[in-house]
């Protein structure tokens, strides 16, 4: 399974980014929190003077509907989502 997860910063271009995640076998049964904190870990290396905060931050789909953190991967998102910070 792999997910393109994007953060679409309005205030910079700049500061966009798209992060594409072939996830583990084990991941698909597991919560959706991994994905949103590889994203920020990824994300904070690349931009540190933009620093986030997985707490403070949540997972939409494509149709902008909010993934709760506790949700199992595999009941909430599909192959080759889009998922959105």
């Amino acid at each position: 399974m792999k997910v393109f997860i994007h953060y679409e910063e309005p205030a910079a271009e700049s500061l966009r980014q798209t992060l594409k995640i072939t996830l583990p076998k084990k991941w698909e049964t597991g919560p959706c929190s991994n994905l949103m904190d590889t994203f920020v870990k990824n994300y904070n290396a690349k931009h540190p003077e933009n620093a986030l905060t997985a707490s403070q931050l949540r997972i939409e789909t494509e149709m902008r509907e909010v993934v709760p953190p506790a949700a199992t991967v595999c009941e909430r998102i599909h192959d080759r989502a889009d998922l959105y910070v």
